[in-house]
């Protein structure tokens, strides 16, 4: 059995039919062989990606309402929560999105770009696996282990450090094997617990959770197989959809710093804590070869080149797609793919398959009528034909991958051969000539174009005018309160104690005054935005509307521009033109040469003073994409945030295409060459279909704020990917491969030499020479 490889092929209508067998299967790995009176319990948990979040807690503005709850959230409600039988499941919304019970009242941008709340989650899970094992021992009729509000407080002081875990946990681990002893001292071994095995499922950052978490489990909060030491567990299964990390700053601050400590492996997700414990009866992780967003570079369940724990152990299964292609989220129709309904998306294939390796391990999911006769569950799993056609086309192209190298690099040229292919400008090739482009969504405002809406109207809006005078007022209060209590000197510890109260008081009306400004912006994008759905708590107008086609006619322009970068001579066909550098006519005017700037400097600029850009078509706020180097990018970045905070920002100057990696241009003008793409248009006709009906642009709507990726990335640069013990692979490792073809030509010379001449020296051989 192959420990990577390609997924398998896709039966009509699905995999649920076969799910009786897998589960029959399955259960006799977790069944007690003795058949002991005490319990064996089951606790599932289920950490959500991020900004995904289909909890019932968060009923308004729930994934499902929309059907674009993600491949973790189906497993959920297909998942047997049966506290009476030891059976939990437990749903963990993702990073960027409310959690009450953690105290995260909106959608944030701290969380979905830096992943604040990320240890919280962790901890969260942990907290409900003590709740089940105690629920199982005590019964369902008494109190909780640890209530929602003590859980809050020990995620929050957990996770960000403020006193040890064991501190924190000592008397809840005490409490807990205390009622196991309990129960066998008063001879209720029924109520005992013998064994607890844990299944944990994730995607996206919600992987790179419950990875955190079955780290921090198995080293430090229940070492050596026990839980408040005494009650055996096992880590039965993990079910992973393409782990993303990026906890802090993200691997794509690399390409413009250089620095190997911006990895997106910060705190909870470092140290190791991303690999794979050995002792884990199964691993299954399903990851995109055709995610390339810089900010979202993948981990594999890999260490080194090896997995360790062997086939039986471990599973890593190379998927057509990017990230939500892979583990869903996507609404039906989004970019005009998938446009026959929630049936058609490309993400139901790996939710199947993912159902079925989770039922041959054991862990208890639904079956077979149970899903069927359900509604709700039975559309949760809906496979359409057509979807299963196109992937099984696609997958009877693929030849044989031993690594997740060759994996990575068939994703990266299958991209950019279809990219190649839809930037064929003025043809019928070109992407705004395509069925998925004409059936894409377009509001009639974009982000920027809604900001400035809004903007406009709180200057005049009666409830917004209101609200700052207000604000206002407990401004002046406040300071008034605090001149009054210094000018009256010393005060008693009843009078400071009664100023605290006021002062805090005043605190809480500030911030709800504040909170109010805010869900009055958000109503304003809605209304001027004329959106039926309200805009969700902690969004502005970047998440109201949405730009489909705007998205994916910018994502053809850019590429258009690179195409005309790696091919000079193609320049006029794309539509790609020159213009002077304006920094480098400033300094001719300046009569800044040599003598100001540095000869060597100066030459250098002056080579590249020539900018390639693209006219933007149909485009309100940018009319061009100019081609910049990454550290021109980045002089840019204090300037793009200055300017954001006093609205001076204008999106054209910022609107650029960083030039790819050093690395990468080979290859790149090697797979996007004509001959190659028009062999692959000739040879390949499964790969386009899947592209232009089910395989999405993750990257065409990714933006900060305004522009695509806040750091240097494109289409030009790979995903980088992590092999264990935080040590990643960029740029396909072609540098590496790179290296070692000169080392070995310098290998060959060598030999060559000692065959035709007289016998080097000592120093010639070390040196090469």
């Amino acid at each position: 059995m192959k420990l990577l490889r390609w997924p398998t092929k896709m039966p009509a209508g699905g995999l649920l039919a076969e799910g009786k067998a897998a589960h029959d299967h399955g259960k006799s790995k977790v069944i007690d062989p003795l058949g002991a009176c005490e319990q064996t319990i089951h606790i599932s948990l289920f950490f959500d990606g991020t900004n995904n979040n289909d909890d019932r807690d968060n009923e308004e503005f729930r994934d499902s309402k929309w059907q674009a709850h993600t491949n973790v959230a189906r497993l959920y409600n297909a998942a047997h929560d049966k506290p009476e039988s030891g059976v939990f499941a437990h749903y963990i919304a993702g990073v960027g999105t409310i959690f009450k019970k953690l105290g995260e009242l909106e959608y944030s941008s701290t969380g979905k770009a830096f992943a604040r709340g990320y240890g919280w989650r962790c901890v969260w899970g942990y907290t409900r696996v003590l709740n089940s094992i105690y629920q199982a021992i005590a019964g369902a009729n008494e109190d909780a282990l640890i209530r929602d509000d003590e859980a809050k407080r020990l995620c929050h002081a957990t996770a960000d450090g403020y006193r040890g875990f064991s501190n924190l946990f000592d008397m809840t681990h005490r409490k807990l094997a205390g009622i196991q002893r309990d129960r066998q001292r008063d001879c209720q071994r029924n109520k005992m617990v013998k064994q607890v095995w844990i299944n944990v499922f994730g995607f996206s950052r919600g992987a790179a959770c419950a990875r955190s978490f079955i780290g921090k489990l198995t080293r430090d909060w229940a070492p050596n197989g026990k839980i408040a030491g005494t009650i055996p567990y096992q880590i039965n299964f993990m079910g992973l959809f393409d782990t993303v990390a990026s906890v802090g700053p993200p691997d794509s601050v690399r390409a413009a710093f250089d620095f190997d400590t911006f990895d997106g492996h910060f705190a909870w997700s470092s140290g190791g804590l991303m690999n794979i414990p050995r002792d884990v009866k199964r691993c299954a992780h399903f990851f995109s070869i055709h995610e390339q967003r810089m900010s979202f570079p993948l981990d594999t369940i890999m260490e080194g080149q090896a997995y360790p724990g062997g086939a039986g152990q471990r599973l890593e299964v190379a998927y057509p797609g990017e990230h939500s292609d892979v583990g869903g989220g996507y609404p039906p129709g989004a970019q005009g793919k998938a446009r026959a309904g929630d049936a058609d998306k490309l993400s139901q294939i790996p939710l199947h398959h993912m159902y079925i390796e989770a039922l041959r391990w054991g862990v208890p999911l639904l079956v077979g009528e149970d899903i069927s006769k359900s509604p709700y569950m039975r559309d949760d799993f809906a496979l359409s034909q057509s979807v299963v056609n196109a992937f099984n086309a696609w997958l009877d192209k693929m030849g044989e991958i031993s690594t997740v190298t060759d994996a990575m690099r068939i994703g990266m040229r299958q991209n950019l051969a279809w990219r190649t292919l839809r930037a064929r400008w003025n043809t019928g090739d070109y992407l705004t000539n395509r069925p998925f482009f004409k059936a894409a969504s377009e509001d009639s405002l974009t982000p920027y174009q809604l900001e400035l809406q809004v903007d406009k109207a709180t200057e005049t809006d009666a409830e917004t005018l209101k609200l700052r005078q207000r604000i206002k007022e407990l401004a002046a209060g406040s300071a008034t309160a605090g001149l009054e209590n210094a000018s009256q000197g010393y005060a008693s510890a009843a009078k400071r104690a009664a100023q605290m109260e006021q002062a805090a008081e005043r605190d809480k009306k500030m911030q709800a005054a504040w909170d109010a400004m805010a869900r009055r912006r958000e109503q304003l994008c809605q209304e001027i935005a004329r959106k039926k759905d309200k805009t969700r708590p902690g969004e502005g107008a970047d998440e109201t509307v949405t730009n489909d086609q705007h998205d994916l006619r910018e994502s053809a322009e850019e590429f258009r521009l690179l195409l005309g970068y790696l091919h000079p001579e193609r320049q006029a066909e794309l539509g790609v033109e020159k213009l002077p550098s304006p920094l480098m006519a400033k300094m001719e005017r300046s009569g800044l040469g040599p003598v100001g700037i540095g000869a060597a400097a100066y030459d250098a600029y002056k080579n590249a003073a020539q900018l390639l850009y693209v006219r933007r078509d149909r485009n309100p706020d940018s009319g061009r994409i100019k081609l910049v180097d990454k550290d021109m990018h980045m002089r840019t970045g204090p300037v793009v945030a200055g300017a954001l905070k006093t609205k001076a920002f204008l999106p054209e100057r910022y609107d650029v295409l960083v030039l790819p990696a050093r690395e990468m241009v080979e290859k790149l003008r090697e797979w996007t060459a004509p001959k190659a793409v028009e062999q692959f248009e000739r040879q390949n006709r499964a790969i386009i279909a899947l592209f232009d009906d089910y395989i999405h642009d993750s990257r065409a709507w990714f933006r900060m704020p305004y522009f695509h990726e806040y750091a240097p990335g494109g289409y030009g640069w790979a995903r980088v990917f992590f092999v264990g013990n935080d040590n990643a692979i960029r740029h396909l490792g072609l540098a590496e491969d790179a290296r070692a073809a000169e080392q070995a030509a310098r290998t060959k010379a060598l030999v060559r030499r000692i065959n035709a001449g007289p016998t080097p020296t000592l120093d010639e051989m070390l040196m090469g020479d």
